[in-house]
């Protein structure tokens, strides 16, 4: 290789986290020539390593805009598919847990303070059924309070 090309080399490899003695494997230059690189080229090192995190950064954002737009469409489908059906024969509770799993799964996939500009609407709307939602739970759980708190108050229950 020519000096160009092991210089090229070495910052390609120290920008992936690899030591100096798996690059001088690599590239037959001795860590001591290494060392001296490293510092010579430390912002190309650092350049590299910036914008190879940028792009893990990147597929990790695509992905996780994958699954929010998956669990978006599946949310419609249930919501679509309730909308048409005759619910006499599933408790309130059961729709509501039912639903709520993909609301919990779409909201844990939701950070509203960190939403891509390209996903706001739906984020938007599923922000607004999710608060919706623990609006409908809270009375619930309020109630179930109260009980355990009238429990507690009547003293231990003997059989």
């Amino acid at each position: 290789m020519a000096k160009t090309e092991l210089n090229e080399a070495f910052i390609a490899l120290r920008s992936q986290g690899l030591s100096f003695r798996k690059i001088n494997k690599r590239i037959g230059v001795s860590k001591t020539t290494l060392v001296k690189w490293d510092k010579k080229f430390h912002e190309e090192i650092a350049q590299l390593r910036d914008e190879e995190f940028d792009q893990v950064l990147s597929r990790i954002r695509a992905a996780k805009q994958d699954r929010i737009l998956r669990l978006v469409e599946q949310v419609d489908r249930i919501e679509d598919e309730l909308a048409g059906r005759d619910l006499s024969d599933l408790t309130t509770l059961q729709l509501v847990r039912f639903h709520t799993v993909y609301m919990e799964r779409l909201s844990a996939e939701i950070d509203p303070t960190q939403v891509d500009v390209r996903i706001t609407e739906p984020a938007a709307r599923y922000a607004a059924i999710i608060e919706e939602c623990a609006a409908l739970v809270a009375p619930v759980a309020q109630l179930g309070a109260e009980v355990v708190q009238k429990l507690s108050e009547s003293g231990p229950i003997t059989p």
